[in-house]
Order: structure tokens, then sequence, then C-alpha cells
């Protein structure tokens, strides 16, 4: 009675929605080892004859390949991870998720620049390395020079801020120097007033 429901109200079954989580996961699962395997390629190179199609265990180089590929083994032995099982994915699976299709072929596309490459991404990680490393040091030497200016703009603002507080100190001691000469000058002249009146 449910599954005739479930027909006439025009939605899938619960299974169906199970089923094709399961598939996105696998899909999921093994695009995340090959980009893993693609980017460890950078850092060091895969055993010699990795790229052989004759391998059931070689990563897969085509969109058919990647549906039939099931052996991990040796891409998970070159990430030193536990072997990881994986399904083959239906004709036609892939292409209900796009974003993921993209990415499966971005993938493989590297996969082949591997190939073209001998296998590895270590010399062109080295002269990328290179690059930036010569970029961070034209940055440090600019920034080493912003400092310097730096430097000398607030030397010359201290100089600036003493110069400015002597001339108040100045100013303050003059203005002081004269209220006490104008104080004495007006008690003086008062006194005198007062003796003449005497």
């Amino acid at each position: 009675m449910r599954n005739n429901a479930t027909r006439a109200s025009g939605r899938k079954p619960t299974v169906a929605y199970n089923a094709e989580a399961k598939a996105k996961v696998n899909i999921e699962t093994k695009l995340n080892l090959i980009e893993r395997f693609v980017k460890q390629c950078a850092v060091m190179s895969p055993p010699e004859g990795w790229s052989e199609s004759k391998r059931s265990n070689s990563p897969p180089q085509s969109l058919r390949q990647f549906n039939r590929w099931t052996d991990t083994s040796f891409i998970c032995s070159f990430l030193n991870v536990e072997k990881i099982e994986v399904q083959t994915i239906g004709n036609g699976t892939l292409e209900r998720y796009a974003e993921l299709r993209v990415r499966v072929q971005r993938a493989l596309e590297n996969i082949e620049k591997l190939k073209s490459k001998g296998g590895t991404l270590l010399e062109q990680s080295e002269a990328t390395r290179r690059r930036a490393h010569k970029r961070a040091l034209r940055q440090l030497d600019i920034l080493e020079r912003e400092l310097v200016d730096l430097r000398r703009e607030r030397f010359a603002l201290i100089q600036e801020r003493d110069e400015l507080k002597n001339q108040l100190y100045a100013l303050q001691k003059r203005f002081r120097d004269e209220v006490s000469k104008a104080v004495e000058s007006k008690t003086a002249v008062k006194g005198a007033v007062v003796t003449r009146l005497k």
C-alpha cells in the first residue's frame, strides 16, 4: 500500500534516495583519492610504471576507467592509507552531478599531465616554489625599505615633538617671568603711592 501511494504521488521511494546518496558518496570517494594522489605527486614521485593501463589498480585516466575503477590499492599504498573500498559507477550516474563531473574531468586531466611529465609534478612544484621564494624575497626587500623609511619618519617626528616641547617650555617660562615682573611692578607702584600719601 505504501509503495502504491508513493508511486501515485509521484515521489521516489526511500530506497531510491538511499541508492542515490550512496552513489554520490562513491563518486566523491573515488574523486578525493585521485585529487589526493595528484597533490601528493607534487611532493614525491609515484613508482615506475604507475600509469600502465594494463594494471587493474592504476589510477583511472578516462571517464570510462573512472566509472569502472574499483581497485584503489595502488593509490592508497602511495598515500600510505588503508585500502578504501569503492564500487563501479553506472552509466549516466555521474551526469546527474555536474559539479562532481567537472572535478572528475579536471582530476583526470591532471593525471594525464602527470603521465606526460613522466609521472611527477615535482620539478614543476620546485620551479613554482623558486618563483614564490623570489617573489617573497622581493616583497621582503620592499617591506624592509618601507620599514627604514618609517623609522626615519618616526625619528623626524620625535625630533619635531621635542622641539615643540622645548618651545612650549620656553613660552611657559617667559609667560611666568612676565607675570611675575608685572606683579612685582604693580606692587612696587602701589607701595610708592601709599608712602607719598603718608
